[in-house]
């Protein structure tokens, strides 16, 4: 082995952290198919996590939409899907997480669907939409995330705690629900945080 991570014995959230990345590399990989980028993204964010580099929730959301980028399931960022408005920095927003697209405060406001606290409604159709609430910081991090190179996926900041906030929540949601499954490793990541 070139690089044994050995650091992560005395980090328990980093060792919690990598325990869920590795299942997700392994969920979103396939026997006999190339897959460097992805490998390359998981050894940079071992990396990462070794050696504190970025905040830990960062790094995680940030793999999160990396791996539903890479298992094809990017989000649509750009507009709004319905109107195609365009976002400015004061803009309500929200991720459609079962579409991979957005929805302006306006057109969600016309979509007639019953939304919980989690964001979770039932729609016209009795199916299950799923919409995590967004703003400018955790959106342009979003996109960011979904475009930038490998060796600069953690590049970035988010300097309001409640747009950070957003920001995780709405990659993880994103994460869980096109690869439609939970992992173990994210039970026990939270288990170690709190």
């Amino acid at each position: 082995p070139h690089k044994s991570f050995f650091a992560y014995r005395t980090d328990l959230d980093g060792y919690a952290l990598a325990c869920y990345i590795t299942t997700i590399c392994e969920d979103i990989t396939v026997e006999e198919l190339e897959a460097e980028e992805i490998l390359r993204a998981t050894l940079n964010t071992f990396y990462a996590i070794e050696n504190q580099l970025y905040p830990i929730e960062q790094m995680k959301a940030a793999y999160e939409l990396f791996a539903a980028s890479a298992s094809g399931f990017a989000p649509d960022l750009s507009t709004c899907q319905k109107c195609g408005k365009h976002f400015v920095e004061s803009d309500k927003l929200w991720l459609d997480v079962m579409n991979g697209s957005l929805l302006c405060g306006e057109c969600k406001s016309k979509t007639p669907t019953n939304i919980n606290e989690n964001g979770i409604s039932v729609g016209a159709y009795e199916t299950r939409d799923l919409l995590m609430p967004l703003d400018a910081p955790s959106l342009m991090a979003m996109r960011y995330c979904v475009s930038a190179p490998i060796q600069r996926l953690f590049s970035f900041s988010i300097k309001n705690s409640e747009s950070a906030e957003l920001f995780y929540r709405a990659a993880e949601a994103y994460l869980l629900n096109h690869l439609e499954r939970g992992f173990d490793t994210l039970n026990f990541y939270y288990k170690i945080k709190d």
